[in-house]
């Protein structure tokens, strides 16, 4: 028999040997973008031809550029896994879903994931990039000095962190035109490869707005947050003391009125009194009595006198 009658039976009793383009294909996502903190999956699935039978993982491997050690390795029946790492699909290995999970995602994962797998006998290998961001948190605005008026000047400063990759901060007066010019920025790396974004405002004196709005944006620019300043308010000798407001001539006239009525009201009930007291006395009048009925008789030139005064005071308030 002919060495190639020989290798056509070898290959038709132990099935495909090595050839991943003709019965499997590995299909993962090139690159995957991940939030700091949260949890990350690196999708990956194995594709079977039909002429593949009774397929079945008998070797699985995820790695990761630099790193030494499978962060997830299987081999006849047995799993191993380094902590964080696990697969995302409970029944990977029928669903033939290989994806890989990370949980708790820090900088520390960004990079290059290779997957390797063997299906029978067929192999097949794909790689996923991983690039992890985290948002800013809110920032906040504090002021030298920490009271600044409008005509006073002074430096406004703003700050951000828990942010990555390093993003910018941008400012924006009340009218929205930009001043970003008249800041310096600067980024500090954090514990842990955060950063924390701080940048300075020079407001110059007797040209600065009201307020001024701190924008935080991301390497993408996207925005992360923004805050505004409190209102700048005017130096205190700027202030002008109010002015009383004049009374309405009605006012003026109408108070004096009111007092002098009631005066003329007190007297005329005193003559009523009097009137009566004289009319019901036809005996011998005391010295007392006397001089109450001298009182009651000079009562109404009294209150002639008051409608004189009266009429002469009102005159006097509508010529004013």
């Amino acid at each position: 028999m002919s060495f190639l009658g020989v290798l056509f039976i070898f290959v038709a009793i132990g099935g495909p040997v090595g050839h991943a383009g003709s019965f499997i294909s590995l299909h993962c996502s090139p690159e995957v973008n991940a939030q700091y903190g949260q949890t990350s999956v690196l999708g990956c699935k194995i594709s079977i031809s039909k002429e593949l039978k009774d397929p079945r993982i008998t070797w699985l491997s995820w790695t990761k550029e630099g790193v030494e050690e499978p962060l997830l390795h299987y081999k006849e029946g047995k799993l191993k896994a380094e902590p964080g790492y696990s697969f995302a699909s409970p029944s990977w290995s029928t669903s033939m879903d290989v994806s890989l999970r990370i949980a708790n995602t820090t900088l520390q994962h960004e990079g290059e994931y290779t997957c390797g797998v063997t299906v029978n006998t067929v192999n097949g290998e794909e790689t996923s990039s991983l690039i992890v961001t985290a948002k800013y948190g809110t920032p906040t605005i504090s002021s030298r000095p920490k009271k600044i008026t409008l005509n006073s000047g002074g430096t406004l400063e703003c700050r951000a962190s828990g942010g990555y990759p390093e993003g910018q901060i941008r400012w924006f007066d009340e009218n929205g035109k930009e001043k970003t010019e008249d800041a310096k920025m600067s980024a500090t790396p954090m514990d842990g490869g955060l950063f924390q974004l701080s940048s300075r405002l020079t407001l110059q004196k007797r040209s600065i707005s009201s307020k001024y709005n701190c924008t935080v944006f991301n390497a993408s620019g996207g925005l992360d947050g923004e805050v505004t300043s409190l209102p700048f308010i005017r130096p205190y000798s700027e202030h002008k003391s109010p002015e009383k407001e004049p009374q309405p001539a009605a006012y003026k006239i109408v108070t004096p009125l009111v007092v002098i009525g009631s005066c003329i009201v007190g007297l005329l009930l005193a003559l009523l009194v009097c009137r009566r007291r004289t009319q019901q006395t036809q005996i011998d009048v005391s010295e007392e009595d006397k001089e109450a009925a001298e009182v009651c008789d000079s009562a109404p030139s009294r209150i002639e006198s008051v409608y004189f005064t009266t009429a002469t005071f009102t005159f006097s308030l509508q010529e004013d």
